[in-house]
């Protein structure tokens, strides 16, 4: 064996394993972190759809045709929660962990083909392909954005990627081989998407079925033109079928052709929203804007630059006839172009006035795939051996290089950040939703405004009590004994039922009006004191005491919409809504209880309960 073989073998299993190394711990990264922070409990979106679509179905109020009745048609999606609430109470952390194994293989899909189409034969050169490898699976699982991993339904629906991929993947294996199957293939691909998501498969559809038309104006080939064809007879079919079952004819808003107008009349406008909206494809855009408002101007001013590299890129990769060895890059590029057409024509209300409209939160994966696109296709384009090509491809591969490098140290911070700032911040936030959930569903006790709870949109009415009496029927999601563990709602259910089982020894039930000076049982081993809004209880008992404590919550808004809680082994803090809460704790044996809210809010009533009141 010659010694540069032996040496070439050696670096390419190096090389391997370097990018084995960087997917297996990016992965074990969002897994635990989605382990940590993913909300068990019904939150935004989900409580429409349990209620107009999921609950009346599986009570057999509708028919199956309500799976098609969300405002974007996703009946995958309502099955996904339908075999949640069936074989799992509800718990929607699961549906992170499913959502995120699509990711992965998405990734691993993006790394076979981007390898094999960047592999040359004849180049003993490794390390690009390296760069090539770790690059991808810095954007595609990097911590751009943090809810893409504890927001279930944000993550659940990264199937759609995943779909997207085999399309495009299928797709370019049919212009390779023109076979029928392959027709076939990308005809059953096709329709399959538009069943996962009828809006978000006909932008892909539409991006995969531009590069096709758009590839036949330059090649003259029917093999592109007749692809193209069978994708906008797969979509026209599926969507015929709908409007014949249920017609349901859409008309745009009314400011839609404003912004499309001006997207075309103020190209520069048009290119830094594009622009930022890539940005946000390879950092969190969203927490440096916040983070450092200086540097706001910069990111606007820098952001049609990242909007002319993907347009040169596109322009190059055309012309170089770079997609005879993949198209897929081609239609990844073009994705982001398709899905911005649709946000300005769906969302125009969004995306016409704000110069930050496209570059929104939970967009960021679509554009987490173009940055990977345009990325793929200059490594592409680096192979490309033409004369003076390998200055070009050497600018290519240096230029890679340290973007690798960049984007690595941003997602060092990105994931310290995540860690260190937002991820006790989301956990404390679910613990605090599911008491709150349980709450409302206490109507006889409780009384406030659920919105701000349940992360609805201000004046929707999302949270509603007949869903609330479903799950509590049903035993379902917090009310449900496999939920996961959550402090707050442990301790209060625990509280709760000890309180309520308790009837003979009540040692203590103010009336009103008692509260405006200090008191205390003195015949009892049990001792409480209330000083304006702080109430004390000294526990001298060998057993447990129960309190229930109700208050009148003024404000929403912190700090005034918490009780803090403190105890001789432990502080925390329990948020109230505007509103009656009732709450319950347990005073331990030979312990202190202390429970303090701001001035604002009002201590109602206090009852203390102890099935031990002498020693």
């Amino acid at each position: 064996m010659p010694p540069t073989q032996g040496h070439s073998r050696v670096t390419s299993h190096t090389y391997a394993w370097l990018i084995f190394i960087g997917l297996a711990l990016f992965a074990f990264n969002a897994l635990v972190f989605i382990h940590y922070t993913a909300a068990p409990q019904v939150r935004s979106d989900v409580w429409r759809h349990l209620h107009e679509i999921v609950i009346p179905f599986l009570e057999g109020r509708d028919s199956a045709a309500v799976l098609w009745t969300n405002h974007h048609p996703s009946p995958l999606l309502h099955l996904i929660q339908i075999a949640n609430l069936k074989w799992f109470d509800l718990r929607l952390d699961l549906d992170a962990y499913l959502g995120f194994f699509f990711q992965f293989f998405t990734v691993g899909l993006l790394l076979a083909h981007i390898l094999s189409t960047t592999h040359s034969h004849n180049d003993e050169r490794q390390w690009p392909e390296a760069i090539a490898g770790l690059l991808t699976i810095a954007v595609y699982l990097g911590f751009n954005v943090v809810e893409q991993y504890s927001w279930p339904l944000l993550t659940t629906v990264q199937y759609l990627y995943f779909f997207a991929i085999i399309l495009y993947l299928s797709i370019d294996r049919c212009v390779a081989t023109g076979s029928v199957m392959s027709w076939i293939i990308v005809a059953s691909v096709a329709l399959f998407f538009m069943f996962a998501n009828a809006d978000f498969g006909s932008v892909f559809l539409a991006s995969a079925a531009a590069a096709l038309v758009l590839v036949f104006s330059l090649e003259r080939r029917s093999i592109y033109l007749n692809t193209a064809l069978a994708i906008i007879a797969a979509w026209a079919a599926y969507h015929g079928v709908l409007w014949y079952l249920e017609p349901n004819p859409w008309r745009p808003p009314h400011d839609t052709w404003s912004a499309l107008l001006r997207m075309v009349t103020q190209p520069l406008t048009t290119a830094t929203q594009y622009g930022l909206a890539l940005a946000w494809g390879l950092a969190d855009i969203g927490t440096l804007r916040s983070r450092y408002p200086e540097l706001e101007p910069v990111l606007v001013t820098l952001a049609p630059l990242l909007t002319l590299a993907m347009l040169v890129t596109f322009l190059a990769y055309c012309l170089k006839k770079c997609y005879r060895r993949s198209l897929v890059p081609l239609m990844l590029m073009l994705s982001p172009a398709t899905f911005a057409v649709s946000l300005y024509i769906f969302r125009s209300w969004v995306t016409f006035e704000d110069i930050w409209g496209l570059a929104q939160m939970r967009y960021a994966p679509t554009w987490k795939l173009a940055i990977v696109g345009m990325l793929w296709a200059l490594w592409i384009l680096a192979k490309e051996q033409t004369p003076g090509g390998r200055n070009t491809s050497r600018k290519i591969i240096a230029g890679s290089s340290l973007t690798m490098v960049m984007l690595l140290l941003i997602q060092i911070w990105q994931i310290h950040l995540a860690w260190n700032e937002k991820a006790n911040r989301k956990r404390n936030g679910n613990n605090h939703d599911a008491l709150g959930i349980y709450l409302l569903a206490e109507k006889d006790e409780n009384n406030f405004e659920p919105n701000i709870l349940l992360h609805a949109h201000p004046g929707a009415d999302w949270v509603f009590q007949d869903t609330l009496d479903y799950l509590k029927l049903n035993n379902l999601n917090v009310f449900s004994a496999n939920y996961p563990e959550s402090p707050l709602l442990d301790r209060h259910v625990e509280s709760r039922n000890a309180f309520l089982t308790t009837e003979d020894a009540i040692i203590a039930k103010p009336k009103d009006g008692w509260q405006q000076s200090t008191r205390a049982i003195e015949k009892s081993p049990i001792k409480w004191a209330l000083e304006e809004n702080r109430f004390t209880l000294k526990n001298n008992t060998n057993t447990d005491a129960y309190v229930s404590i109700t208050l009148n919550g003024t404000s929403n808004r912190a700090p005034h919409n918490s009780v803090w809680v403190s105890t001789d082994r432990e502080n925390y803090r329990v948020r109230i809504y505007k509103g009656t809460v009732v709450l319950y704790f347990t005073a331990a044996s030979n312990d202190q209880l202390q429970l303090h809210t701001p001035t604002p809010n009002r201590i109602d009533r206090i009852e203390i309960r102890s099935p031990g009141n002498s020693r």
